[in-house]
């Protein structure tokens, strides 16, 4: 991945020029007086699916403590406007993925300032949602999941409420056998 596009103006707190460092498999520009990082959203979201170093657990969870909604007035009065790093215009301020806690500034042309320590706050966020995702997905999901044994639980009471009701005990054994016999793909 290529770091945002040249700074023309510097770091966005103390206008030293940004240098090209790594982070994880990413190039991002970063103060050198380490006030933060100014990188593409392209990059960010390469940097968060990138499991090379992941953060330690309690970040983790402190990044989900410190999540929060925050109000757009309160974001828009919070400070002033940053400039962007390359073209000088008054970036936007964003919470990045609405509910991850973090508040960035935006040039929608150009790239993403984080400050500093919040692009490890960001990976955090993430990957406790990724983890709490993988274990939703065990619990309700796939053929041996909740959510699948609670549909077939309730279609095979629906087909034997319905055999009851009109066709008697031969209809019951018949639709019970025709919804067998559907289902024998889906195994």
């Amino acid at each position: 991945m290529t770091a945002a596009t040249s700074s023309t103006t510097g770091c966005v707190h103390c206008h030293t020029p940004l240098t090209l460092r790594s982070h994880e498999s990413v190039q991002v520009l970063a103060c050198g007086n380490g006030h933060g990082v100014f990188l593409h959203a392209d990059s960010l979201r390469a940097a968060l699916v990138d499991r090379t170093a992941d953060r330690p657990e309690h970040e983790e969870r402190e990044a989900e403590a410190a999540q929060r909604a925050v109000a757009i007035e309160t974001l828009e009065s919070s400070e002033a406007a940053r400039t962007c790093p390359t073209c000088g215009t008054p970036m936007a301020k964003r919470v990045y993925a609405y509910e991850s806690g973090v508040t960035t500034d935006v040039c929608d042309e150009h790239g993403i300032w984080l400050d500093e320590g919040e692009l490890e706050r960001i990976e955090a966020w993430y990957e406790a949602q990724e983890r709490h995702l993988v274990a939703d997905r065990a619990e309700w999901g796939g053929q041996t999941g909740r959510l699948e044994q609670i549909e077939e639980d309730f279609e095979r009471k629906a087909v034997d409420d319905e055999a009851r009701m009109h066709w008697g005990p031969i209809g019951w054994f018949h639709r019970r056998a025709a919804w067998a016999w559907a289902r024998r793909d889906d195994v």
